[in-house]
Order: structure tokens, then C-alpha cells, then sequence
């Protein structure tokens, strides 16, 4: 018996068991096969088989059953072979989906999902197959050479990877297949409105000038008759046209540039969740970065500047601040445990300096790319000051080595310095205020160091440093006070466009951010990032690790910046904020929440478990601890691989307690999901996700669809400004204007429409959204010539005066310029007229409608600059304006009045002009005219009713009752009320007639009526005019003739 059972057992050993993971992987090879299999059945069983990039796909996953039945008899080849597809479908199959049509995705998102899931899914099995390996391939315990062991740990980094690599993929198919059809769906390409625009003005400059890879720092394109020195700093549009160029090997179109263009800012938001995750993972671990790394490529509030067609720099600075602080950290994290020190490099001791050195030039060298993409680039020169001197103090006081810092420190701000000083020369670029910056942030810097090695090598109390510290600053200001005063000024105002100003309250990127904002962008995560901030401030206190106290300082000051903490407390203005760095915080609340998530679920585990060691750990009655850990490694070296182990390792995690902490933690994070999983997509998603969606599926923000058509139109038709537009052109010296021909003029608008003037047009505007151009009064109440002292003008010569002090030749206007009613939020757009008035000072006296018909802008786009009576009062035409075109889209401005609330408020309604003409003669309640008769006018006057106007209303179906009463305006205006009727007519005397009109037209809604006045007529959307300054015309008529001049 003995000896069978020995034979048994050898028997047993040199069998070969198929391991359980082993088995998994093949079926899931298996299943991807068939996947493909069916897909590619699919495509060619179509009326006109076509083979895609899905077929391409198809046909290389269809190597998985090979790799399947190689997997299942354990060959060297197929695992490696069974990575290289797997891992292939899991990083090519979300680009195939991201930059193909919409349809792709619609078509082939079953498949997408099934081969990243089993990518997911099987690598991990795969490399995690420990106990019995391959025939001859490389497992764990075969890591015996060097090259074998960084073999190891690539492949050990793989599951992360594809789980990394799918929230990129995520990350870029929501920014991109979402809003495709806003931006290639038309006719044209469409790009975000202002600065997008621009983007795309300087890359077409660039590539088309044949002057490429030279931008223009100049552009007399904008802010006629002046040309304005760009602020735009450079690298934002080499990157695209540098692509483009590429791509298009030299010779590209303007179809690749703008499709190019239009991606752009999208792969930049989706790259962000690898420097999110790495600061995740370095401060705290991978769970923290993972789930960090989902939630900024969900976040509303950085989604809105990285999708498709929104091709601003803001997009670029998040990405590059991002990478610069994660280098930072990682220096930070590195320069400490190391140690290094001056002796160091005194030394030359390269073993110690290596790995920190690395870290430091990349910190620099990405800032430097951060400083290279946005002129504000001294927000992050103030953070990092910050943070280093706070370090210094701290690491003083506790008595350790300050070297470490003015090693990382002087680097990171030195570098900067000279990537940006091949640009000083462009002044409106960079100024004194970068350059002194950064030069004294790393001169105080180096100060910080000497100052605490000498007070440390002559043993002086270490609170001596601070004070020291203080009184050199004090001292230091004024030195540069008395004797560098404008730089002094220049460099104390550096941070003053984060304060609260009059163009906060028009230009809405510029707005302080509320708390209502905060939690559309952010949701539940925005008080979750404020609670998170005890757990950052307590590792800082508790464990102090200078890489996590420059953490806390970048999210303090990025949260600060908003403007909202002020909000919370009751502060209304806020002394400093805008919401446009709602963007920067988004990394921030995904870097907190994936903190607070991980960290209260570890700490809730550890609360609820029974001892906090694993089960092998635990000691049995009977047995020593020694003789059970015997047994358990017996065990593991015996027992082949099953499978069931992995499954009892999940197992003691899953307990009551455990999974509703997870549960909790998640509800906070993506709320309200999972309790809103019942309602239809996407509202059965995370609040964030659902607002990302319908973000995406909105697209950039644009210009209505008639600013387009109107553009073109004058691009085609109007005179050409005799300047290239495409030139490299030289910027004249600072405070001069640039040298145009005479046949040369600008083009009078808003400053939001500039850029899109000068774009589409190729047309060169007045002013433009650098807030150029657009005027104002004076202290001493003279106006500055500009945009809004021209619109709100009610005197036509002060307003020629203004053109004609700006070479303007035409006026381009739009409705919501002229909308002083508030109807176009209805149509989705922003009324602008408010906004003008702020900036022209005299924002009440324009409240009154009637002043408001009174000036230019109301005039030209709701008159067409002919004379009209308003309300009785006249308005005479205008001279020297001529309208020569206008789009398509018409809008008649209406008056509801709702008898049921007891209140009026103005719609629209729009349509062509057919149909708004129709409305608008039906709303004007014109019933009918009639000759002023002998003795009607003093019946009225007596406020009486005249028996042949009451005759006439009767017939028009609208009789009067006895309960009618006449009220006199003044003397060529009337109103009859009828009270039981519920019927009011106004009567106006013009032209010795008498005009009868009923005020509110029934609208089938009960006690509801609508209402025009009658001097309202349906407006085009976009309107342009020629500014005709007059001519002398000369010739002979008989006297007393009457010459017409047509």
C-alpha cells in the first residue's frame, strides 16, 4: 500500500494539469475570435462589402484561436503572441474608435467593448501564472538574469497600463465622437468662438504664408487702424501646424489643417489622465491615480475646454502645469530621499545626483513648456514660490538640510527663463514682470539656502530663520521699491487680473465663481475635494513629505483662485476670482476625491476587519504560528495552480460591512449612480458624467449660423483691404500704429466677433476679444473712440466722428447685440447690449427702452436707419449708413402678457422672413385706419367714445361693451379699454389718420396674449452696413424743379 500510493503520488507530479487561469485565457481567446469572426461576417455580408479599419481589425483578432489552442497546451509563443494581439486590440481598437465617424462607434462599440474587456481581463491572468510556467517562457521564478527581471516588471506594469490606457481611450472617444457632429457635421469645420478662432487664424498664417515654422507676433489683420502685438504665446500653434505640416509632407490643405485643429485640443484633455495618474500614484497609490485619472477625463469642468473644435491654449496650459508639477513632485519626493546635498555636487557624485537630476531638468524643461503655451504662466512662478518657501521654513525649523531645495528650486525657475528668452523681444508677449519673476523666484531661492546654512553652522536658534527671513524681505522690497519703482509697480501688480474688475462682470470666463457653478462643474466632488483637504493637511502635519506640502499648496491656491470660498461665506464681490480657472481645479478634485475615496475605504476596511491579517496568518488551536506557515508554503509548492485561490482572496474582502463602505464612498463620488440606474441614458449616470455628456454632445460654443454666411458674403463682396493676409509681418515699434495703404478700412462690431471678422472675412475689425478697441468715457467725460461709445451713440454725428477716427467702412451687428429685452437666452444665445453699456459707464440710463431705440445700435439693426415714431416720439433716419446685407434667419420680438400671473415679458419667434412678417402683422393688432373726421379727435379728448369708432370696432369682430372707457396719452395718442371684454386698443394719429390696433392678440391659451409694437419689425439675425460719408454732387436744374437722386 504504501508503495501504490507513493507511485500514485509521483504519478500525480508528472502529469501535466492545464492551470485554471490557463484555461480562462483560452476561452476568452476563444471568444474574442468569434467576436471577430462576427463582426467580420457582418461587414461582408453588407450590399457593398467594404473593407474598414474594423475589417483590418477583425481579420488580425482572428489569430486568437491559434493563440487560444498554443495557450491551452502551454507554449512559450503563444503567450508572448497572445500579449501582442491583446495588447494591440486594447491600444489601437479606442484610437480606430476616437478618430473615426461617429457611425464607427454606433456599428462597432459591442465588438470595442468585448476585445478591451478581454484584453483587461486575460493579461493579468496571463502574467500572473506563477506556479506553472510556459514551456520554457519566463515566470517568476525563471527571473534570474537582470535583463530578466526588468523583463518581470514591464510586464507586470501591463494590467495598469490597460487599465490607464482605456480611461485615455474613454477619455478621447467622449471628446471626440460626442460633438462630431457639431463640428464636421455642416458645411464647414467649426471652431470654438474668440480664442479658438485666433488659434486657427495664426496656424493658417503660418502654413499658408510659406513662412512656416515663423508665427506672426504682429497682426495688422486686427484692431484697425492701430494692428495689434499678440499676446499668444507660441507653442500652442506650432504643435498643430507642425503636424499638420507633416501629415500633409509639406504640402497641406486647409481641410487637414482645420481637421487637425479640431482634434487638437481633445488629445491634449484626454493625455492629461497620465500626469493625473502619476501624481496619484507618486504621492499616494495607484488606486488613488487610477481613480484620479477617471474622474478628470469625466469632470465637467475641465471637459468643456477639451473637446472637439475648442482649440484654445487653456486646454494645452492644463496639460503642461499638469506634467511641470508632477516632475516637481516626483524631484521633490526624489532630491529627499536622496539626501543630496551642495557636497554633492561638490563631489561630483553622479551615483547620488542621477535620478534627482533627471526629475529636476524635466520639472524645468516642462514648465518651461507651460510658460511657452501661456503668457500667465507667473500663476504657477507664485505657487511654486510658495511652496518652496514654506518648505524652507519648515525644513529649517526641524532641523534639516535646505540643500535639497535650492538644488530643485533654482533649476526650475531658471530653466523657464531661458526657453521664454528667445521671445522677450516680442514685448506684448512677455515683459520685465517673467523675467524679474523668475529670476528673483530663483534668487531667493539660493538667498533661502545660504541664509540656513549659515545660521546652522553657527549653531543659532533655529526660530531665528524665519525672522531673519522676514526682515531680509521687508528689506528687499524696499530696495526695489526706491530704486527699480516701475518694475516694482510692474511686479506687484503681476497677479492683478485675478482681481475683481469692471470686465468681471461682462466677459464670463471673468465671472468669480459661485457655488451653484461650482457644483454644475464638479457635482458632489467639489465638497468631497473640501473635505479632502483635512486628509492632505493631516498627512502634511503627521508624516511630513515635502512632495505632498507643495500638493496642498497648488490645490489651495488653485481653489482660491475661483473665487468661490468667498462666495461660501457671504463675501459678494469677491476680492479676487474668475471661474475661467475652474479648469486648473478640475486636476485638483480629481487628485483630492481619488485621495478621500481611497483613503476612507482603507481606513473603513481596517475599522470593520476581524484581526487585519490574512486568514493563513491567523493561529489554530493545536498548532504553532511556525508549523501552520510551514504548511501553507508546503501547500503553494504543491499544489498546482487551480484558480480557486484568487477566488478565496476576492472573498474575504467581500463581507456586508466592507461593501457598504465601497458603496457610500462611490454614491458620494459619482453621484447619485448607483441609485439612478433605472432612468435612461445618461441620466442614469454619475451627475458628472451626464453634464460631460451633454457638454460633448453640445460641442464648442459657436457663432449663430448667419454670422457665417454674412462673413463670407462680405469676404466676397466688399473691397479688398490691400494688406496679404497672409504675410509675416513687421510690428512697428511699441505705441505706433502700423503703416497701412490707404485703400485699407476697418470693419465696426462687438469685440467678440473681431476674431471671426478677421478669420472668415479676412476683414480687419475694429476691436477684438483682447479687449481691444472697444472704447469708453474718460474721466473727464470725454469718450474714447471704440465699439461701445459707437452702439450706444444717439447722436449720428458723434458717431461718424468715431468711425471716421477709425478708418471704418463697415458695420457688421447681430441681435444679440441689439437684444436690451432678454429674448435671445431663449434662442440659446447671450444678449450683449447690457454688456455694452457697462463698458461705455451709463449702464442705468440705458434701462429705459426708449433711450435704448434712441441709439446707434438700435437704429441701424432694429430700423435699418430709417425714421420711425416711437411711442410718439420721432426718431429721424440716420444720414450716412446704407444696409447692404442681411442673412437668412429672422427673429420677431414679441410681448407676452400673462393675465393669469399678471405680468409681461418679451419672446421671440423666429423663422424666415416670410413667416416672421406674417407673425408680426398679426401681432402689430393693426385692425383698421380711417380719415380724421370733423369733431373725432375732441370726442376723444373728452374721453368718449366716438359712435363711428365704435361702429368700425364692431365690425371688426371685436365689439366694445358699455364698460369701455378712453384714456388720453397726449394729443395724438389714445387707449380704449374695455372691461368686460378683457380688450384694449390703441389708437395713433399719423398722417391725418387715425390707425386703431388691438393690444394682445389671443394666443389659445386661456388669459394669455401676445403682443408687437408696431414700429417692431422682424430683424435679420446679422445685419451689415456701408458708412457712407456723402458726396458733392454738382449740376444745373430749372429753379423750382425737384431733382430725385437715386
Amino acid at each position: 500500500m504504501p508503495r501504490e500510493e507513493e507511485n500514485r503520488s509521483k504519478n500525480k507530479k508528472e502529469s501535466k494539469v492545464t492551470p485554471f487561469g490557463v484555461k480562462i485565457t483560452a476561452m476568452l481567446l476563444v471568444f474574442c475570435g468569434l467576436v471577430a469572426l462576427i463582426s467580420l461576417l457582418y461587414t461582408l455580408s453588407a450590399p457593398t462589402p467594404k473593407l474598414s479599419a474594423a475589417g483590418l481589425l477583425d481579420i488580425f483578432a482572428l489569430s486568437a484561436f491559434p493563440i487560444a489552442y498554443g495557450i491551452w497546451i502551454q507554449k512559450k509563443k503563444a503567450f508572448y503572441a497572445s500579449l501582442i494581439l491583446l495588447e494591440s486590440l486594447v491600444i489601437i481598437y479606442p484610437l480606430a474608435t476616437a478618430f473615426s465617424l461617429p457611425g464607427f462607434f454606433a456599428e462597432n462599440w459591442i465588438y470595442l467593448v468585448s476585445f478591451i474587456a478581454v484584453g483587461i481581463i486575460a493579461v493579468p491572468i496571463l502574467i500572473s501564472n506563477k506556479s506553472h510556467s510556459f514551456s520554457g517562457t519566463f515566470t517568476f521564478e525563471s527571473a534570474k538574469t537582470e535583463k530578466g527581471v526588468k523583463r518581470h516588471k514591464l510586464l507586470e506594469r501591463l494590467p495598469v497600463f490597460n487599465i490607464l490606457y482605456l480611461i485615455f481611450g474613454i477619455a478621447l472617444i467622449i471628446r471626440t465622437i460626442l460633438p462630431y457632429d457639431r463640428v464636421f457635421g455642416g458645411e464647414m469645420v467649426m471652431f470654438g468662438s474668440d480664442d479658438p478662432v485666433y488659434h486657427l487664424r495664426l496656424i493658417e498664417n503660418m502654413l499658408f504664408g510659406n513662412h512656416f515654422p515663423h508665427r506672426i507676433y504682429f497682426d495688422p489683420y486686427t484692431l484697425f487702424p492701430h494692428g495689434d502685438h499678440l499676446h499668444f504665446a507660441p507653442l500652442f500653434d506650432l504643435i498643430p501646424a507642425f503636424v499638420t505640416w507633416l501629415i500633409g509632407l509639406g504640402a497641406p490643405t486647409h481641410m487637414l489643417m482645420e481637421t487637425v485643429g479640431a482634434y487638437y485640443p481633445a488629445v491634449l484633455g484626454a493625455l492629461v489622465v497620465f500626469p493625473v495618474y502619476f501624481i496619484g500614484k507618486e504621492l499616494y497609490s495607484r488606486e488613488v491615480g487610477l481613480l484620479s485619472a477617471f474622474l478628470i477625463a469625466i469632470l465637467p469642468g475641465f471637459l468643456f475646454r477639451s473637446i472637439l473644435g475648442a482649440m484654445d491654449h487653456h486646454v494645452g496650459e492644463v496639460l503642461f502645469s499638469t506634467l511641470a508639477m508632477m516632475f516637481l513632485l516626483m524631484a521633490l519626493k526624489r532630491a529627499k530621499g536622496s539626501d543630496i546635498t551642495f557636497e554633492h555636487l561638490r563631489k561630483r557624485d553622479l551615483t547620488s545626483l542621477r535620478t534627482p537630476l533627471v526629475y529636476i531638468l524635466l520639472a524645468g524643461f516642462s514648465f518651461g513648456l507651460y510658460a511657452l503655451t501661456w503668457k500667465g504662466c507667473v500663476l504657477f512662478v507664485f505657487i511654486i514660490f510658495v511652496a518652496l518657501f514654506a518648505l524652507y521654513l519648515i525644513e529649517h525649523l526641524r532641523g534639516n538640510s535646505t540643500d535639497y531645495l535650492c538644488m530643485v528650486g533654482v533649476p526650475v525657475f531658471l530653466i523657464p527663463l531661458l526657453m521664454i528668452s528667445p521671445f522677450l523681444k516680442h514685448s506684448a508677449m512677455y515683459s520685465s514682470v517673467h523675467v524679474a519673476s523668475l529670476l528673483i523666484g530663483a534668487l531667493v531661492v539660493l538667498l533661502l539656502s545660504i541664509l540656513s546654512t549659515v545660521l546652522t553652522r553657527k549653531g543659532i536658534a533655529r526660530y531665528a530663520y524665519p525672522v531673519a527671513v522676514f526682515c531680509m524681505g521687508i528689506l528687499a522690497l524696499i530696495f526695489l521699491n526706491v530704486l527699480f519703482s516701475s518694475q516694482y509697480a510692474s511686479l506687484m501688480h503681476a497677479m492683478g487680473w485675478v482681481k475683481y474688475n469692471v470686465g468681471m462682470q461682462v466677459i464670463g470666463e471673468m465671472h468669480p465663481m459661485d457655488l451653484g457653478a461650482a457644483l454644475s462643474h464638479y457635482s458632489t466632488c467639489f465638497y468631497v475635494s473640501l473635505a479632502a483637504f483635512a486628509l492632505v493637511i493631516y498627512h502634511v502635519i503627521k508624516k511630513w513629505r515635502p512632495d505632498e506640502t507643495l500638493f496642498l499648496v497648488w490645490c489651495f491656491i488653485d481653489l482660491m483662485i475661483l473665487g468661490v470660498m468667498f462666495d461660501m461665506f457671504g463675501i459678494r464681490p469677491p476680492p479676487i476670482g474668475q471661474n475661467r480657472f475652474v479648469y486648473y481645479y478640475a486636476v485638483n478634485v480629481a487628485l483630492l476625491c481619488g485621495l478621500f475615496a481611497v483613503q476612507i475605504t482603507q481606513l473603513s476596511f481596517a475599522i470593520f476587519s476581524d484581526t487585519g491579517k490574512p486568514k493563513a496568518e491567523k493561529k489554530i488551536k493545536g498548532k504553532s504560528g511556525k508549523e501552520k506557515k510551514e504548511k501553507v508554503q508546503k501547500r503553494k509548492e504543491e499544489v498546482p495552480e487551480t484558480g480557486i485561490a484568487w477566488i478565496k482572496q476576492i472573498k474575504q474582502y467581500i463581507t456586508p460591512n466592507r461593501i457598504i463602505v465601497l458603496f457610500v464612498v462611490m454614491f458620494i463620488i459619482f453621484y447619485p449612480f448607483p441609485l439612478n440606474i433605472a432612468n435612461p441614458f445618461p441620466a442614469n449616470m454619475p451627475e458628472n458624467f451626464e453634464r460631460s455628456y451633454y457638454l460633448a454632445i453640445r460641442g464648442p460654443s459657436v457663432f449663430h449660423a448667419d454670422w457665417y454666411e454674412s462673413l463670407f458674403w462680405m469676404r466676397n463682396n466688399t473691397p479688398d483691404p490691400g494688406v496679404d493676409y497672409y504675410a509675416l509681418y513687421e510690428a512697428p515699434p511699441r505705441n505706433e500704429d502700423y503703416k497701412y495703404p490707404a485703400s485699407a478700412y476697418g470693419v465696426m462690431s462687438w469685440w467678440d466677433y473681431g476674431h471671426v471678422i478677421t478669420l472668415y472675412a479676412h476683414r480687419m475689425p475694429n476691436s477684438n476679444p483682447f479687449q481691444g478697441g472697444i472704447g469708453g468715457t474718460n474721466e473727464n467725460g470725454s469718450i474714447r473712440p471704440g465699439a461701445c461709445t459707437f452702439f450706444v451713440s444717439s447722436n449720428e454725428e458723434e458717431a461718424n466722428w468715431i468711425l471716421d477716427e477709425l478708418g471704418t467702412r463697415y458695420v457688421i451687428s447681430d441681435l444679440e447685440m441689439a437684444d436690451a429685452w432678454g429674448i435671445c437666452s431663449w434662442l440659446g444665445r447671450t444678449p450683449k447690449f447690457s454688456a455694452i453699456t457697462v463698458w461705455a459707464g451709463n449702464t442705468e440710463y440705458y434701462n429705459s427702452l426708449l433711450r435704448y431705440y434712441n441709439t446707434m445700435e438700435a437704429r441701424l439693426h432694429l430700423f435699418d436707419g430709417v425714421s420711425v415714431d416711437v411711442e410718439g416720439k420721432p426718431i429721424p433716419a440716420l444720414s450716412h449708413y446704407r444696409l447692404v446685407h442681411e442673412s437668412p434667419s429672422f427673429v420677431l420680438p414679441l410681448v407676452i402678457i400673462d393675465e393669469n400671473e399678471e405680468k409681461m415679458y418679451w419672446r421671440p419667434f423666429s423663422g424666415d422672413y416670410n413667416r416672421t412678417k406674417s407673425q408680426a402683422q398679426i401681432l402689430h393688432g393693426h385692425l383698421f385706419s380711417m380719415p380724421v373726421g370733423v369733431g373725432i379727435e375732441e370726442v376723444l379728448n373728452n374721453e368718449t367714445i366716438p359712435e363711428i369708432l365704435s361702429s368700425a370696432l364692431n365690425s371688426t369682430g371685436f365689439p366694445l361693451s358699455e364698460d369701455s372707457v378712453v384714456i388720453k396719452i397726449d394729443g395724438t395718442r389714445w387707449t380704449i379699454r374695455d372691461r368686460t371684454n378683457e380688450n384694449t386698443f390703441h389708437i395713433n394719429r399719423k398722417d391725418g389718420r387715425l390707425d386703431v390696433y388691438l393690444y394682445g392678440i389671443p394666443t389659445g391659451q386661456p388669459n394669455i396674449k401676445a403682443w408687437t409694437p408696431e414700429y417692431i419689425e422682424p430683424v435679420s439675425f446679422v445685419k451689415t452696413f456701408e458708412y457712407v460719408k456723402g458726396a458733392r454732387i454738382e449740376g444745373t436744374a430749372p429753379k423750382d424743379w425737384i431733382v430725385e437722386i437715386a
